[in-house]
């Protein structure tokens, strides 16, 4: 991205996230408060519950009574809130999709996600291309995942065919999650009762690093902590494990320096400026984290380094 605001940011305008009850959505929350400062925007979250669809149409609801400038919608299937949608259309309000591939993208007024399917399908190829490297071509991994989710379903979908096309030799085996699994924290039993009932599995793939919390003990516990885990999604939660070497590796997601795409793009809206839809679909950067690079990155969690910088010299605020 090179192109700049036509003039400094109009301040006193306001943006909305909708803030689900996921580590994700904190980091959102810190973010957008971080990047609309920046612009003498105001930040306003609305909490709901990714188990209660009703609980995001009401909030989606409410964020209209405060004439927002873009409202920002974090992955949840754009059916659960279609009626809503209905209403954005008739208020002329935006809204900007975090990591909702199956979004269908409307023009007036602007409807659109950041991090689309082609980031999500890289980040899957990813996933995959390590499970293949460090199993040296002949590995058997069980696969977290929670395919009822748009972005997850389109990384699992990728990482199988990335896997099956580079490792005759591999195989892929799904462990499906569901969020009320990662709310109780019940992910780590199921993933050593699936390990115990077949002992052939050399690999754990992720497509969250979330999925990841608790698990490390409960397999030395149980006696299998020679078992390689790796995958998609780095939380801060899985830093010291990544240190230690536990998690072999994990890519980062740049949930950040996302919001701060959703905020440039709120911003160009603001100015009748043209979007760069294609673009906001394949991004943000991300790499692979692992021990080797955790302590030399100052920030591991969100690539690149100095995003904030370079938004800001964009926006004109620098």
């Amino acid at each position: 991205m090179t192109a700049k605001l036509g003039s400094t940011p109009e301040p006193g305008k306001t943006i909305v996230l909708m803030r689900c009850n996921a580590t994700t959505c904190d980091n959102y929350d810190r973010a957008i408060k971080e990047a609309a400062a920046e612009v003498g925007w105001t930040a306003r979250s609305i909490a709901y519950n990714l188990a209660d669809p009703a609980t995001l149409s009401s909030g989606l609801d409410t964020a209209l009574q405060f004439h927002p400038a873009a409202v920002l919608v974090p992955g949840t299937e754009p059916e659960v809130w279609a009626a809503s949608r209905k209403a954005y259309e008739q208020a002329g309000v935006p809204i900007i999709g975090l990591t909702l591939p199956t979004l269908e993208p409307s023009a007036n007024p602007p409807i659109f996600n950041i991090l689309g399917a082609p980031y999500l399908e890289a980040q899957g190829k990813a996933a995959a291309d390590w499970f293949v490297a460090d199993s040296n071509g002949s590995g058997k991994g069980l696969l977290l995942s929670i395919p009822a989710y748009p972005l997850y379903r389109t990384m699992t979908d990728s990482v199988k065919a990335e896997a099956a096309a580079k490792c005759p030799d591999c195989t892929l085996e799904d462990l499906e999650i569901t969020i009320p699994m990662v709310s109780a924290q019940q992910i780590p039993q199921a993933v050593v009762s699936a390990l115990r009932q077949d002992p052939s599995y050399t690999h754990i793939v992720t497509m969250d690093g979330r999925f990841l919390v608790g698990l490390s003990a409960q397999l030395k516990a149980a006696g299998l902590d020679n078992i390689r885990v790796g995958g998609t999604f780095a939380r801060p939660d899985n830093a010291q494990e990544i240190k230690n070497g536990t998690i072999v590796a994990l890519t980062n997601q740049s949930e950040e320096q996302q919001i701060w795409l959703a905020v440039d793009a709120a911003l160009r809206m603001s100015q009748g400026m043209d979007l760069p839809t294609d673009l906001y679909q394949q991004l943000p950067a991300f790499q692979i984290v692992d021990k080797s690079n955790i302590d030399s990155l100052p920030d591991p969690f969100n690539t690149p380094q100095g995003y904030r910088e370079k938004f800001k010299q964009l926006w004109l605020v620098e």
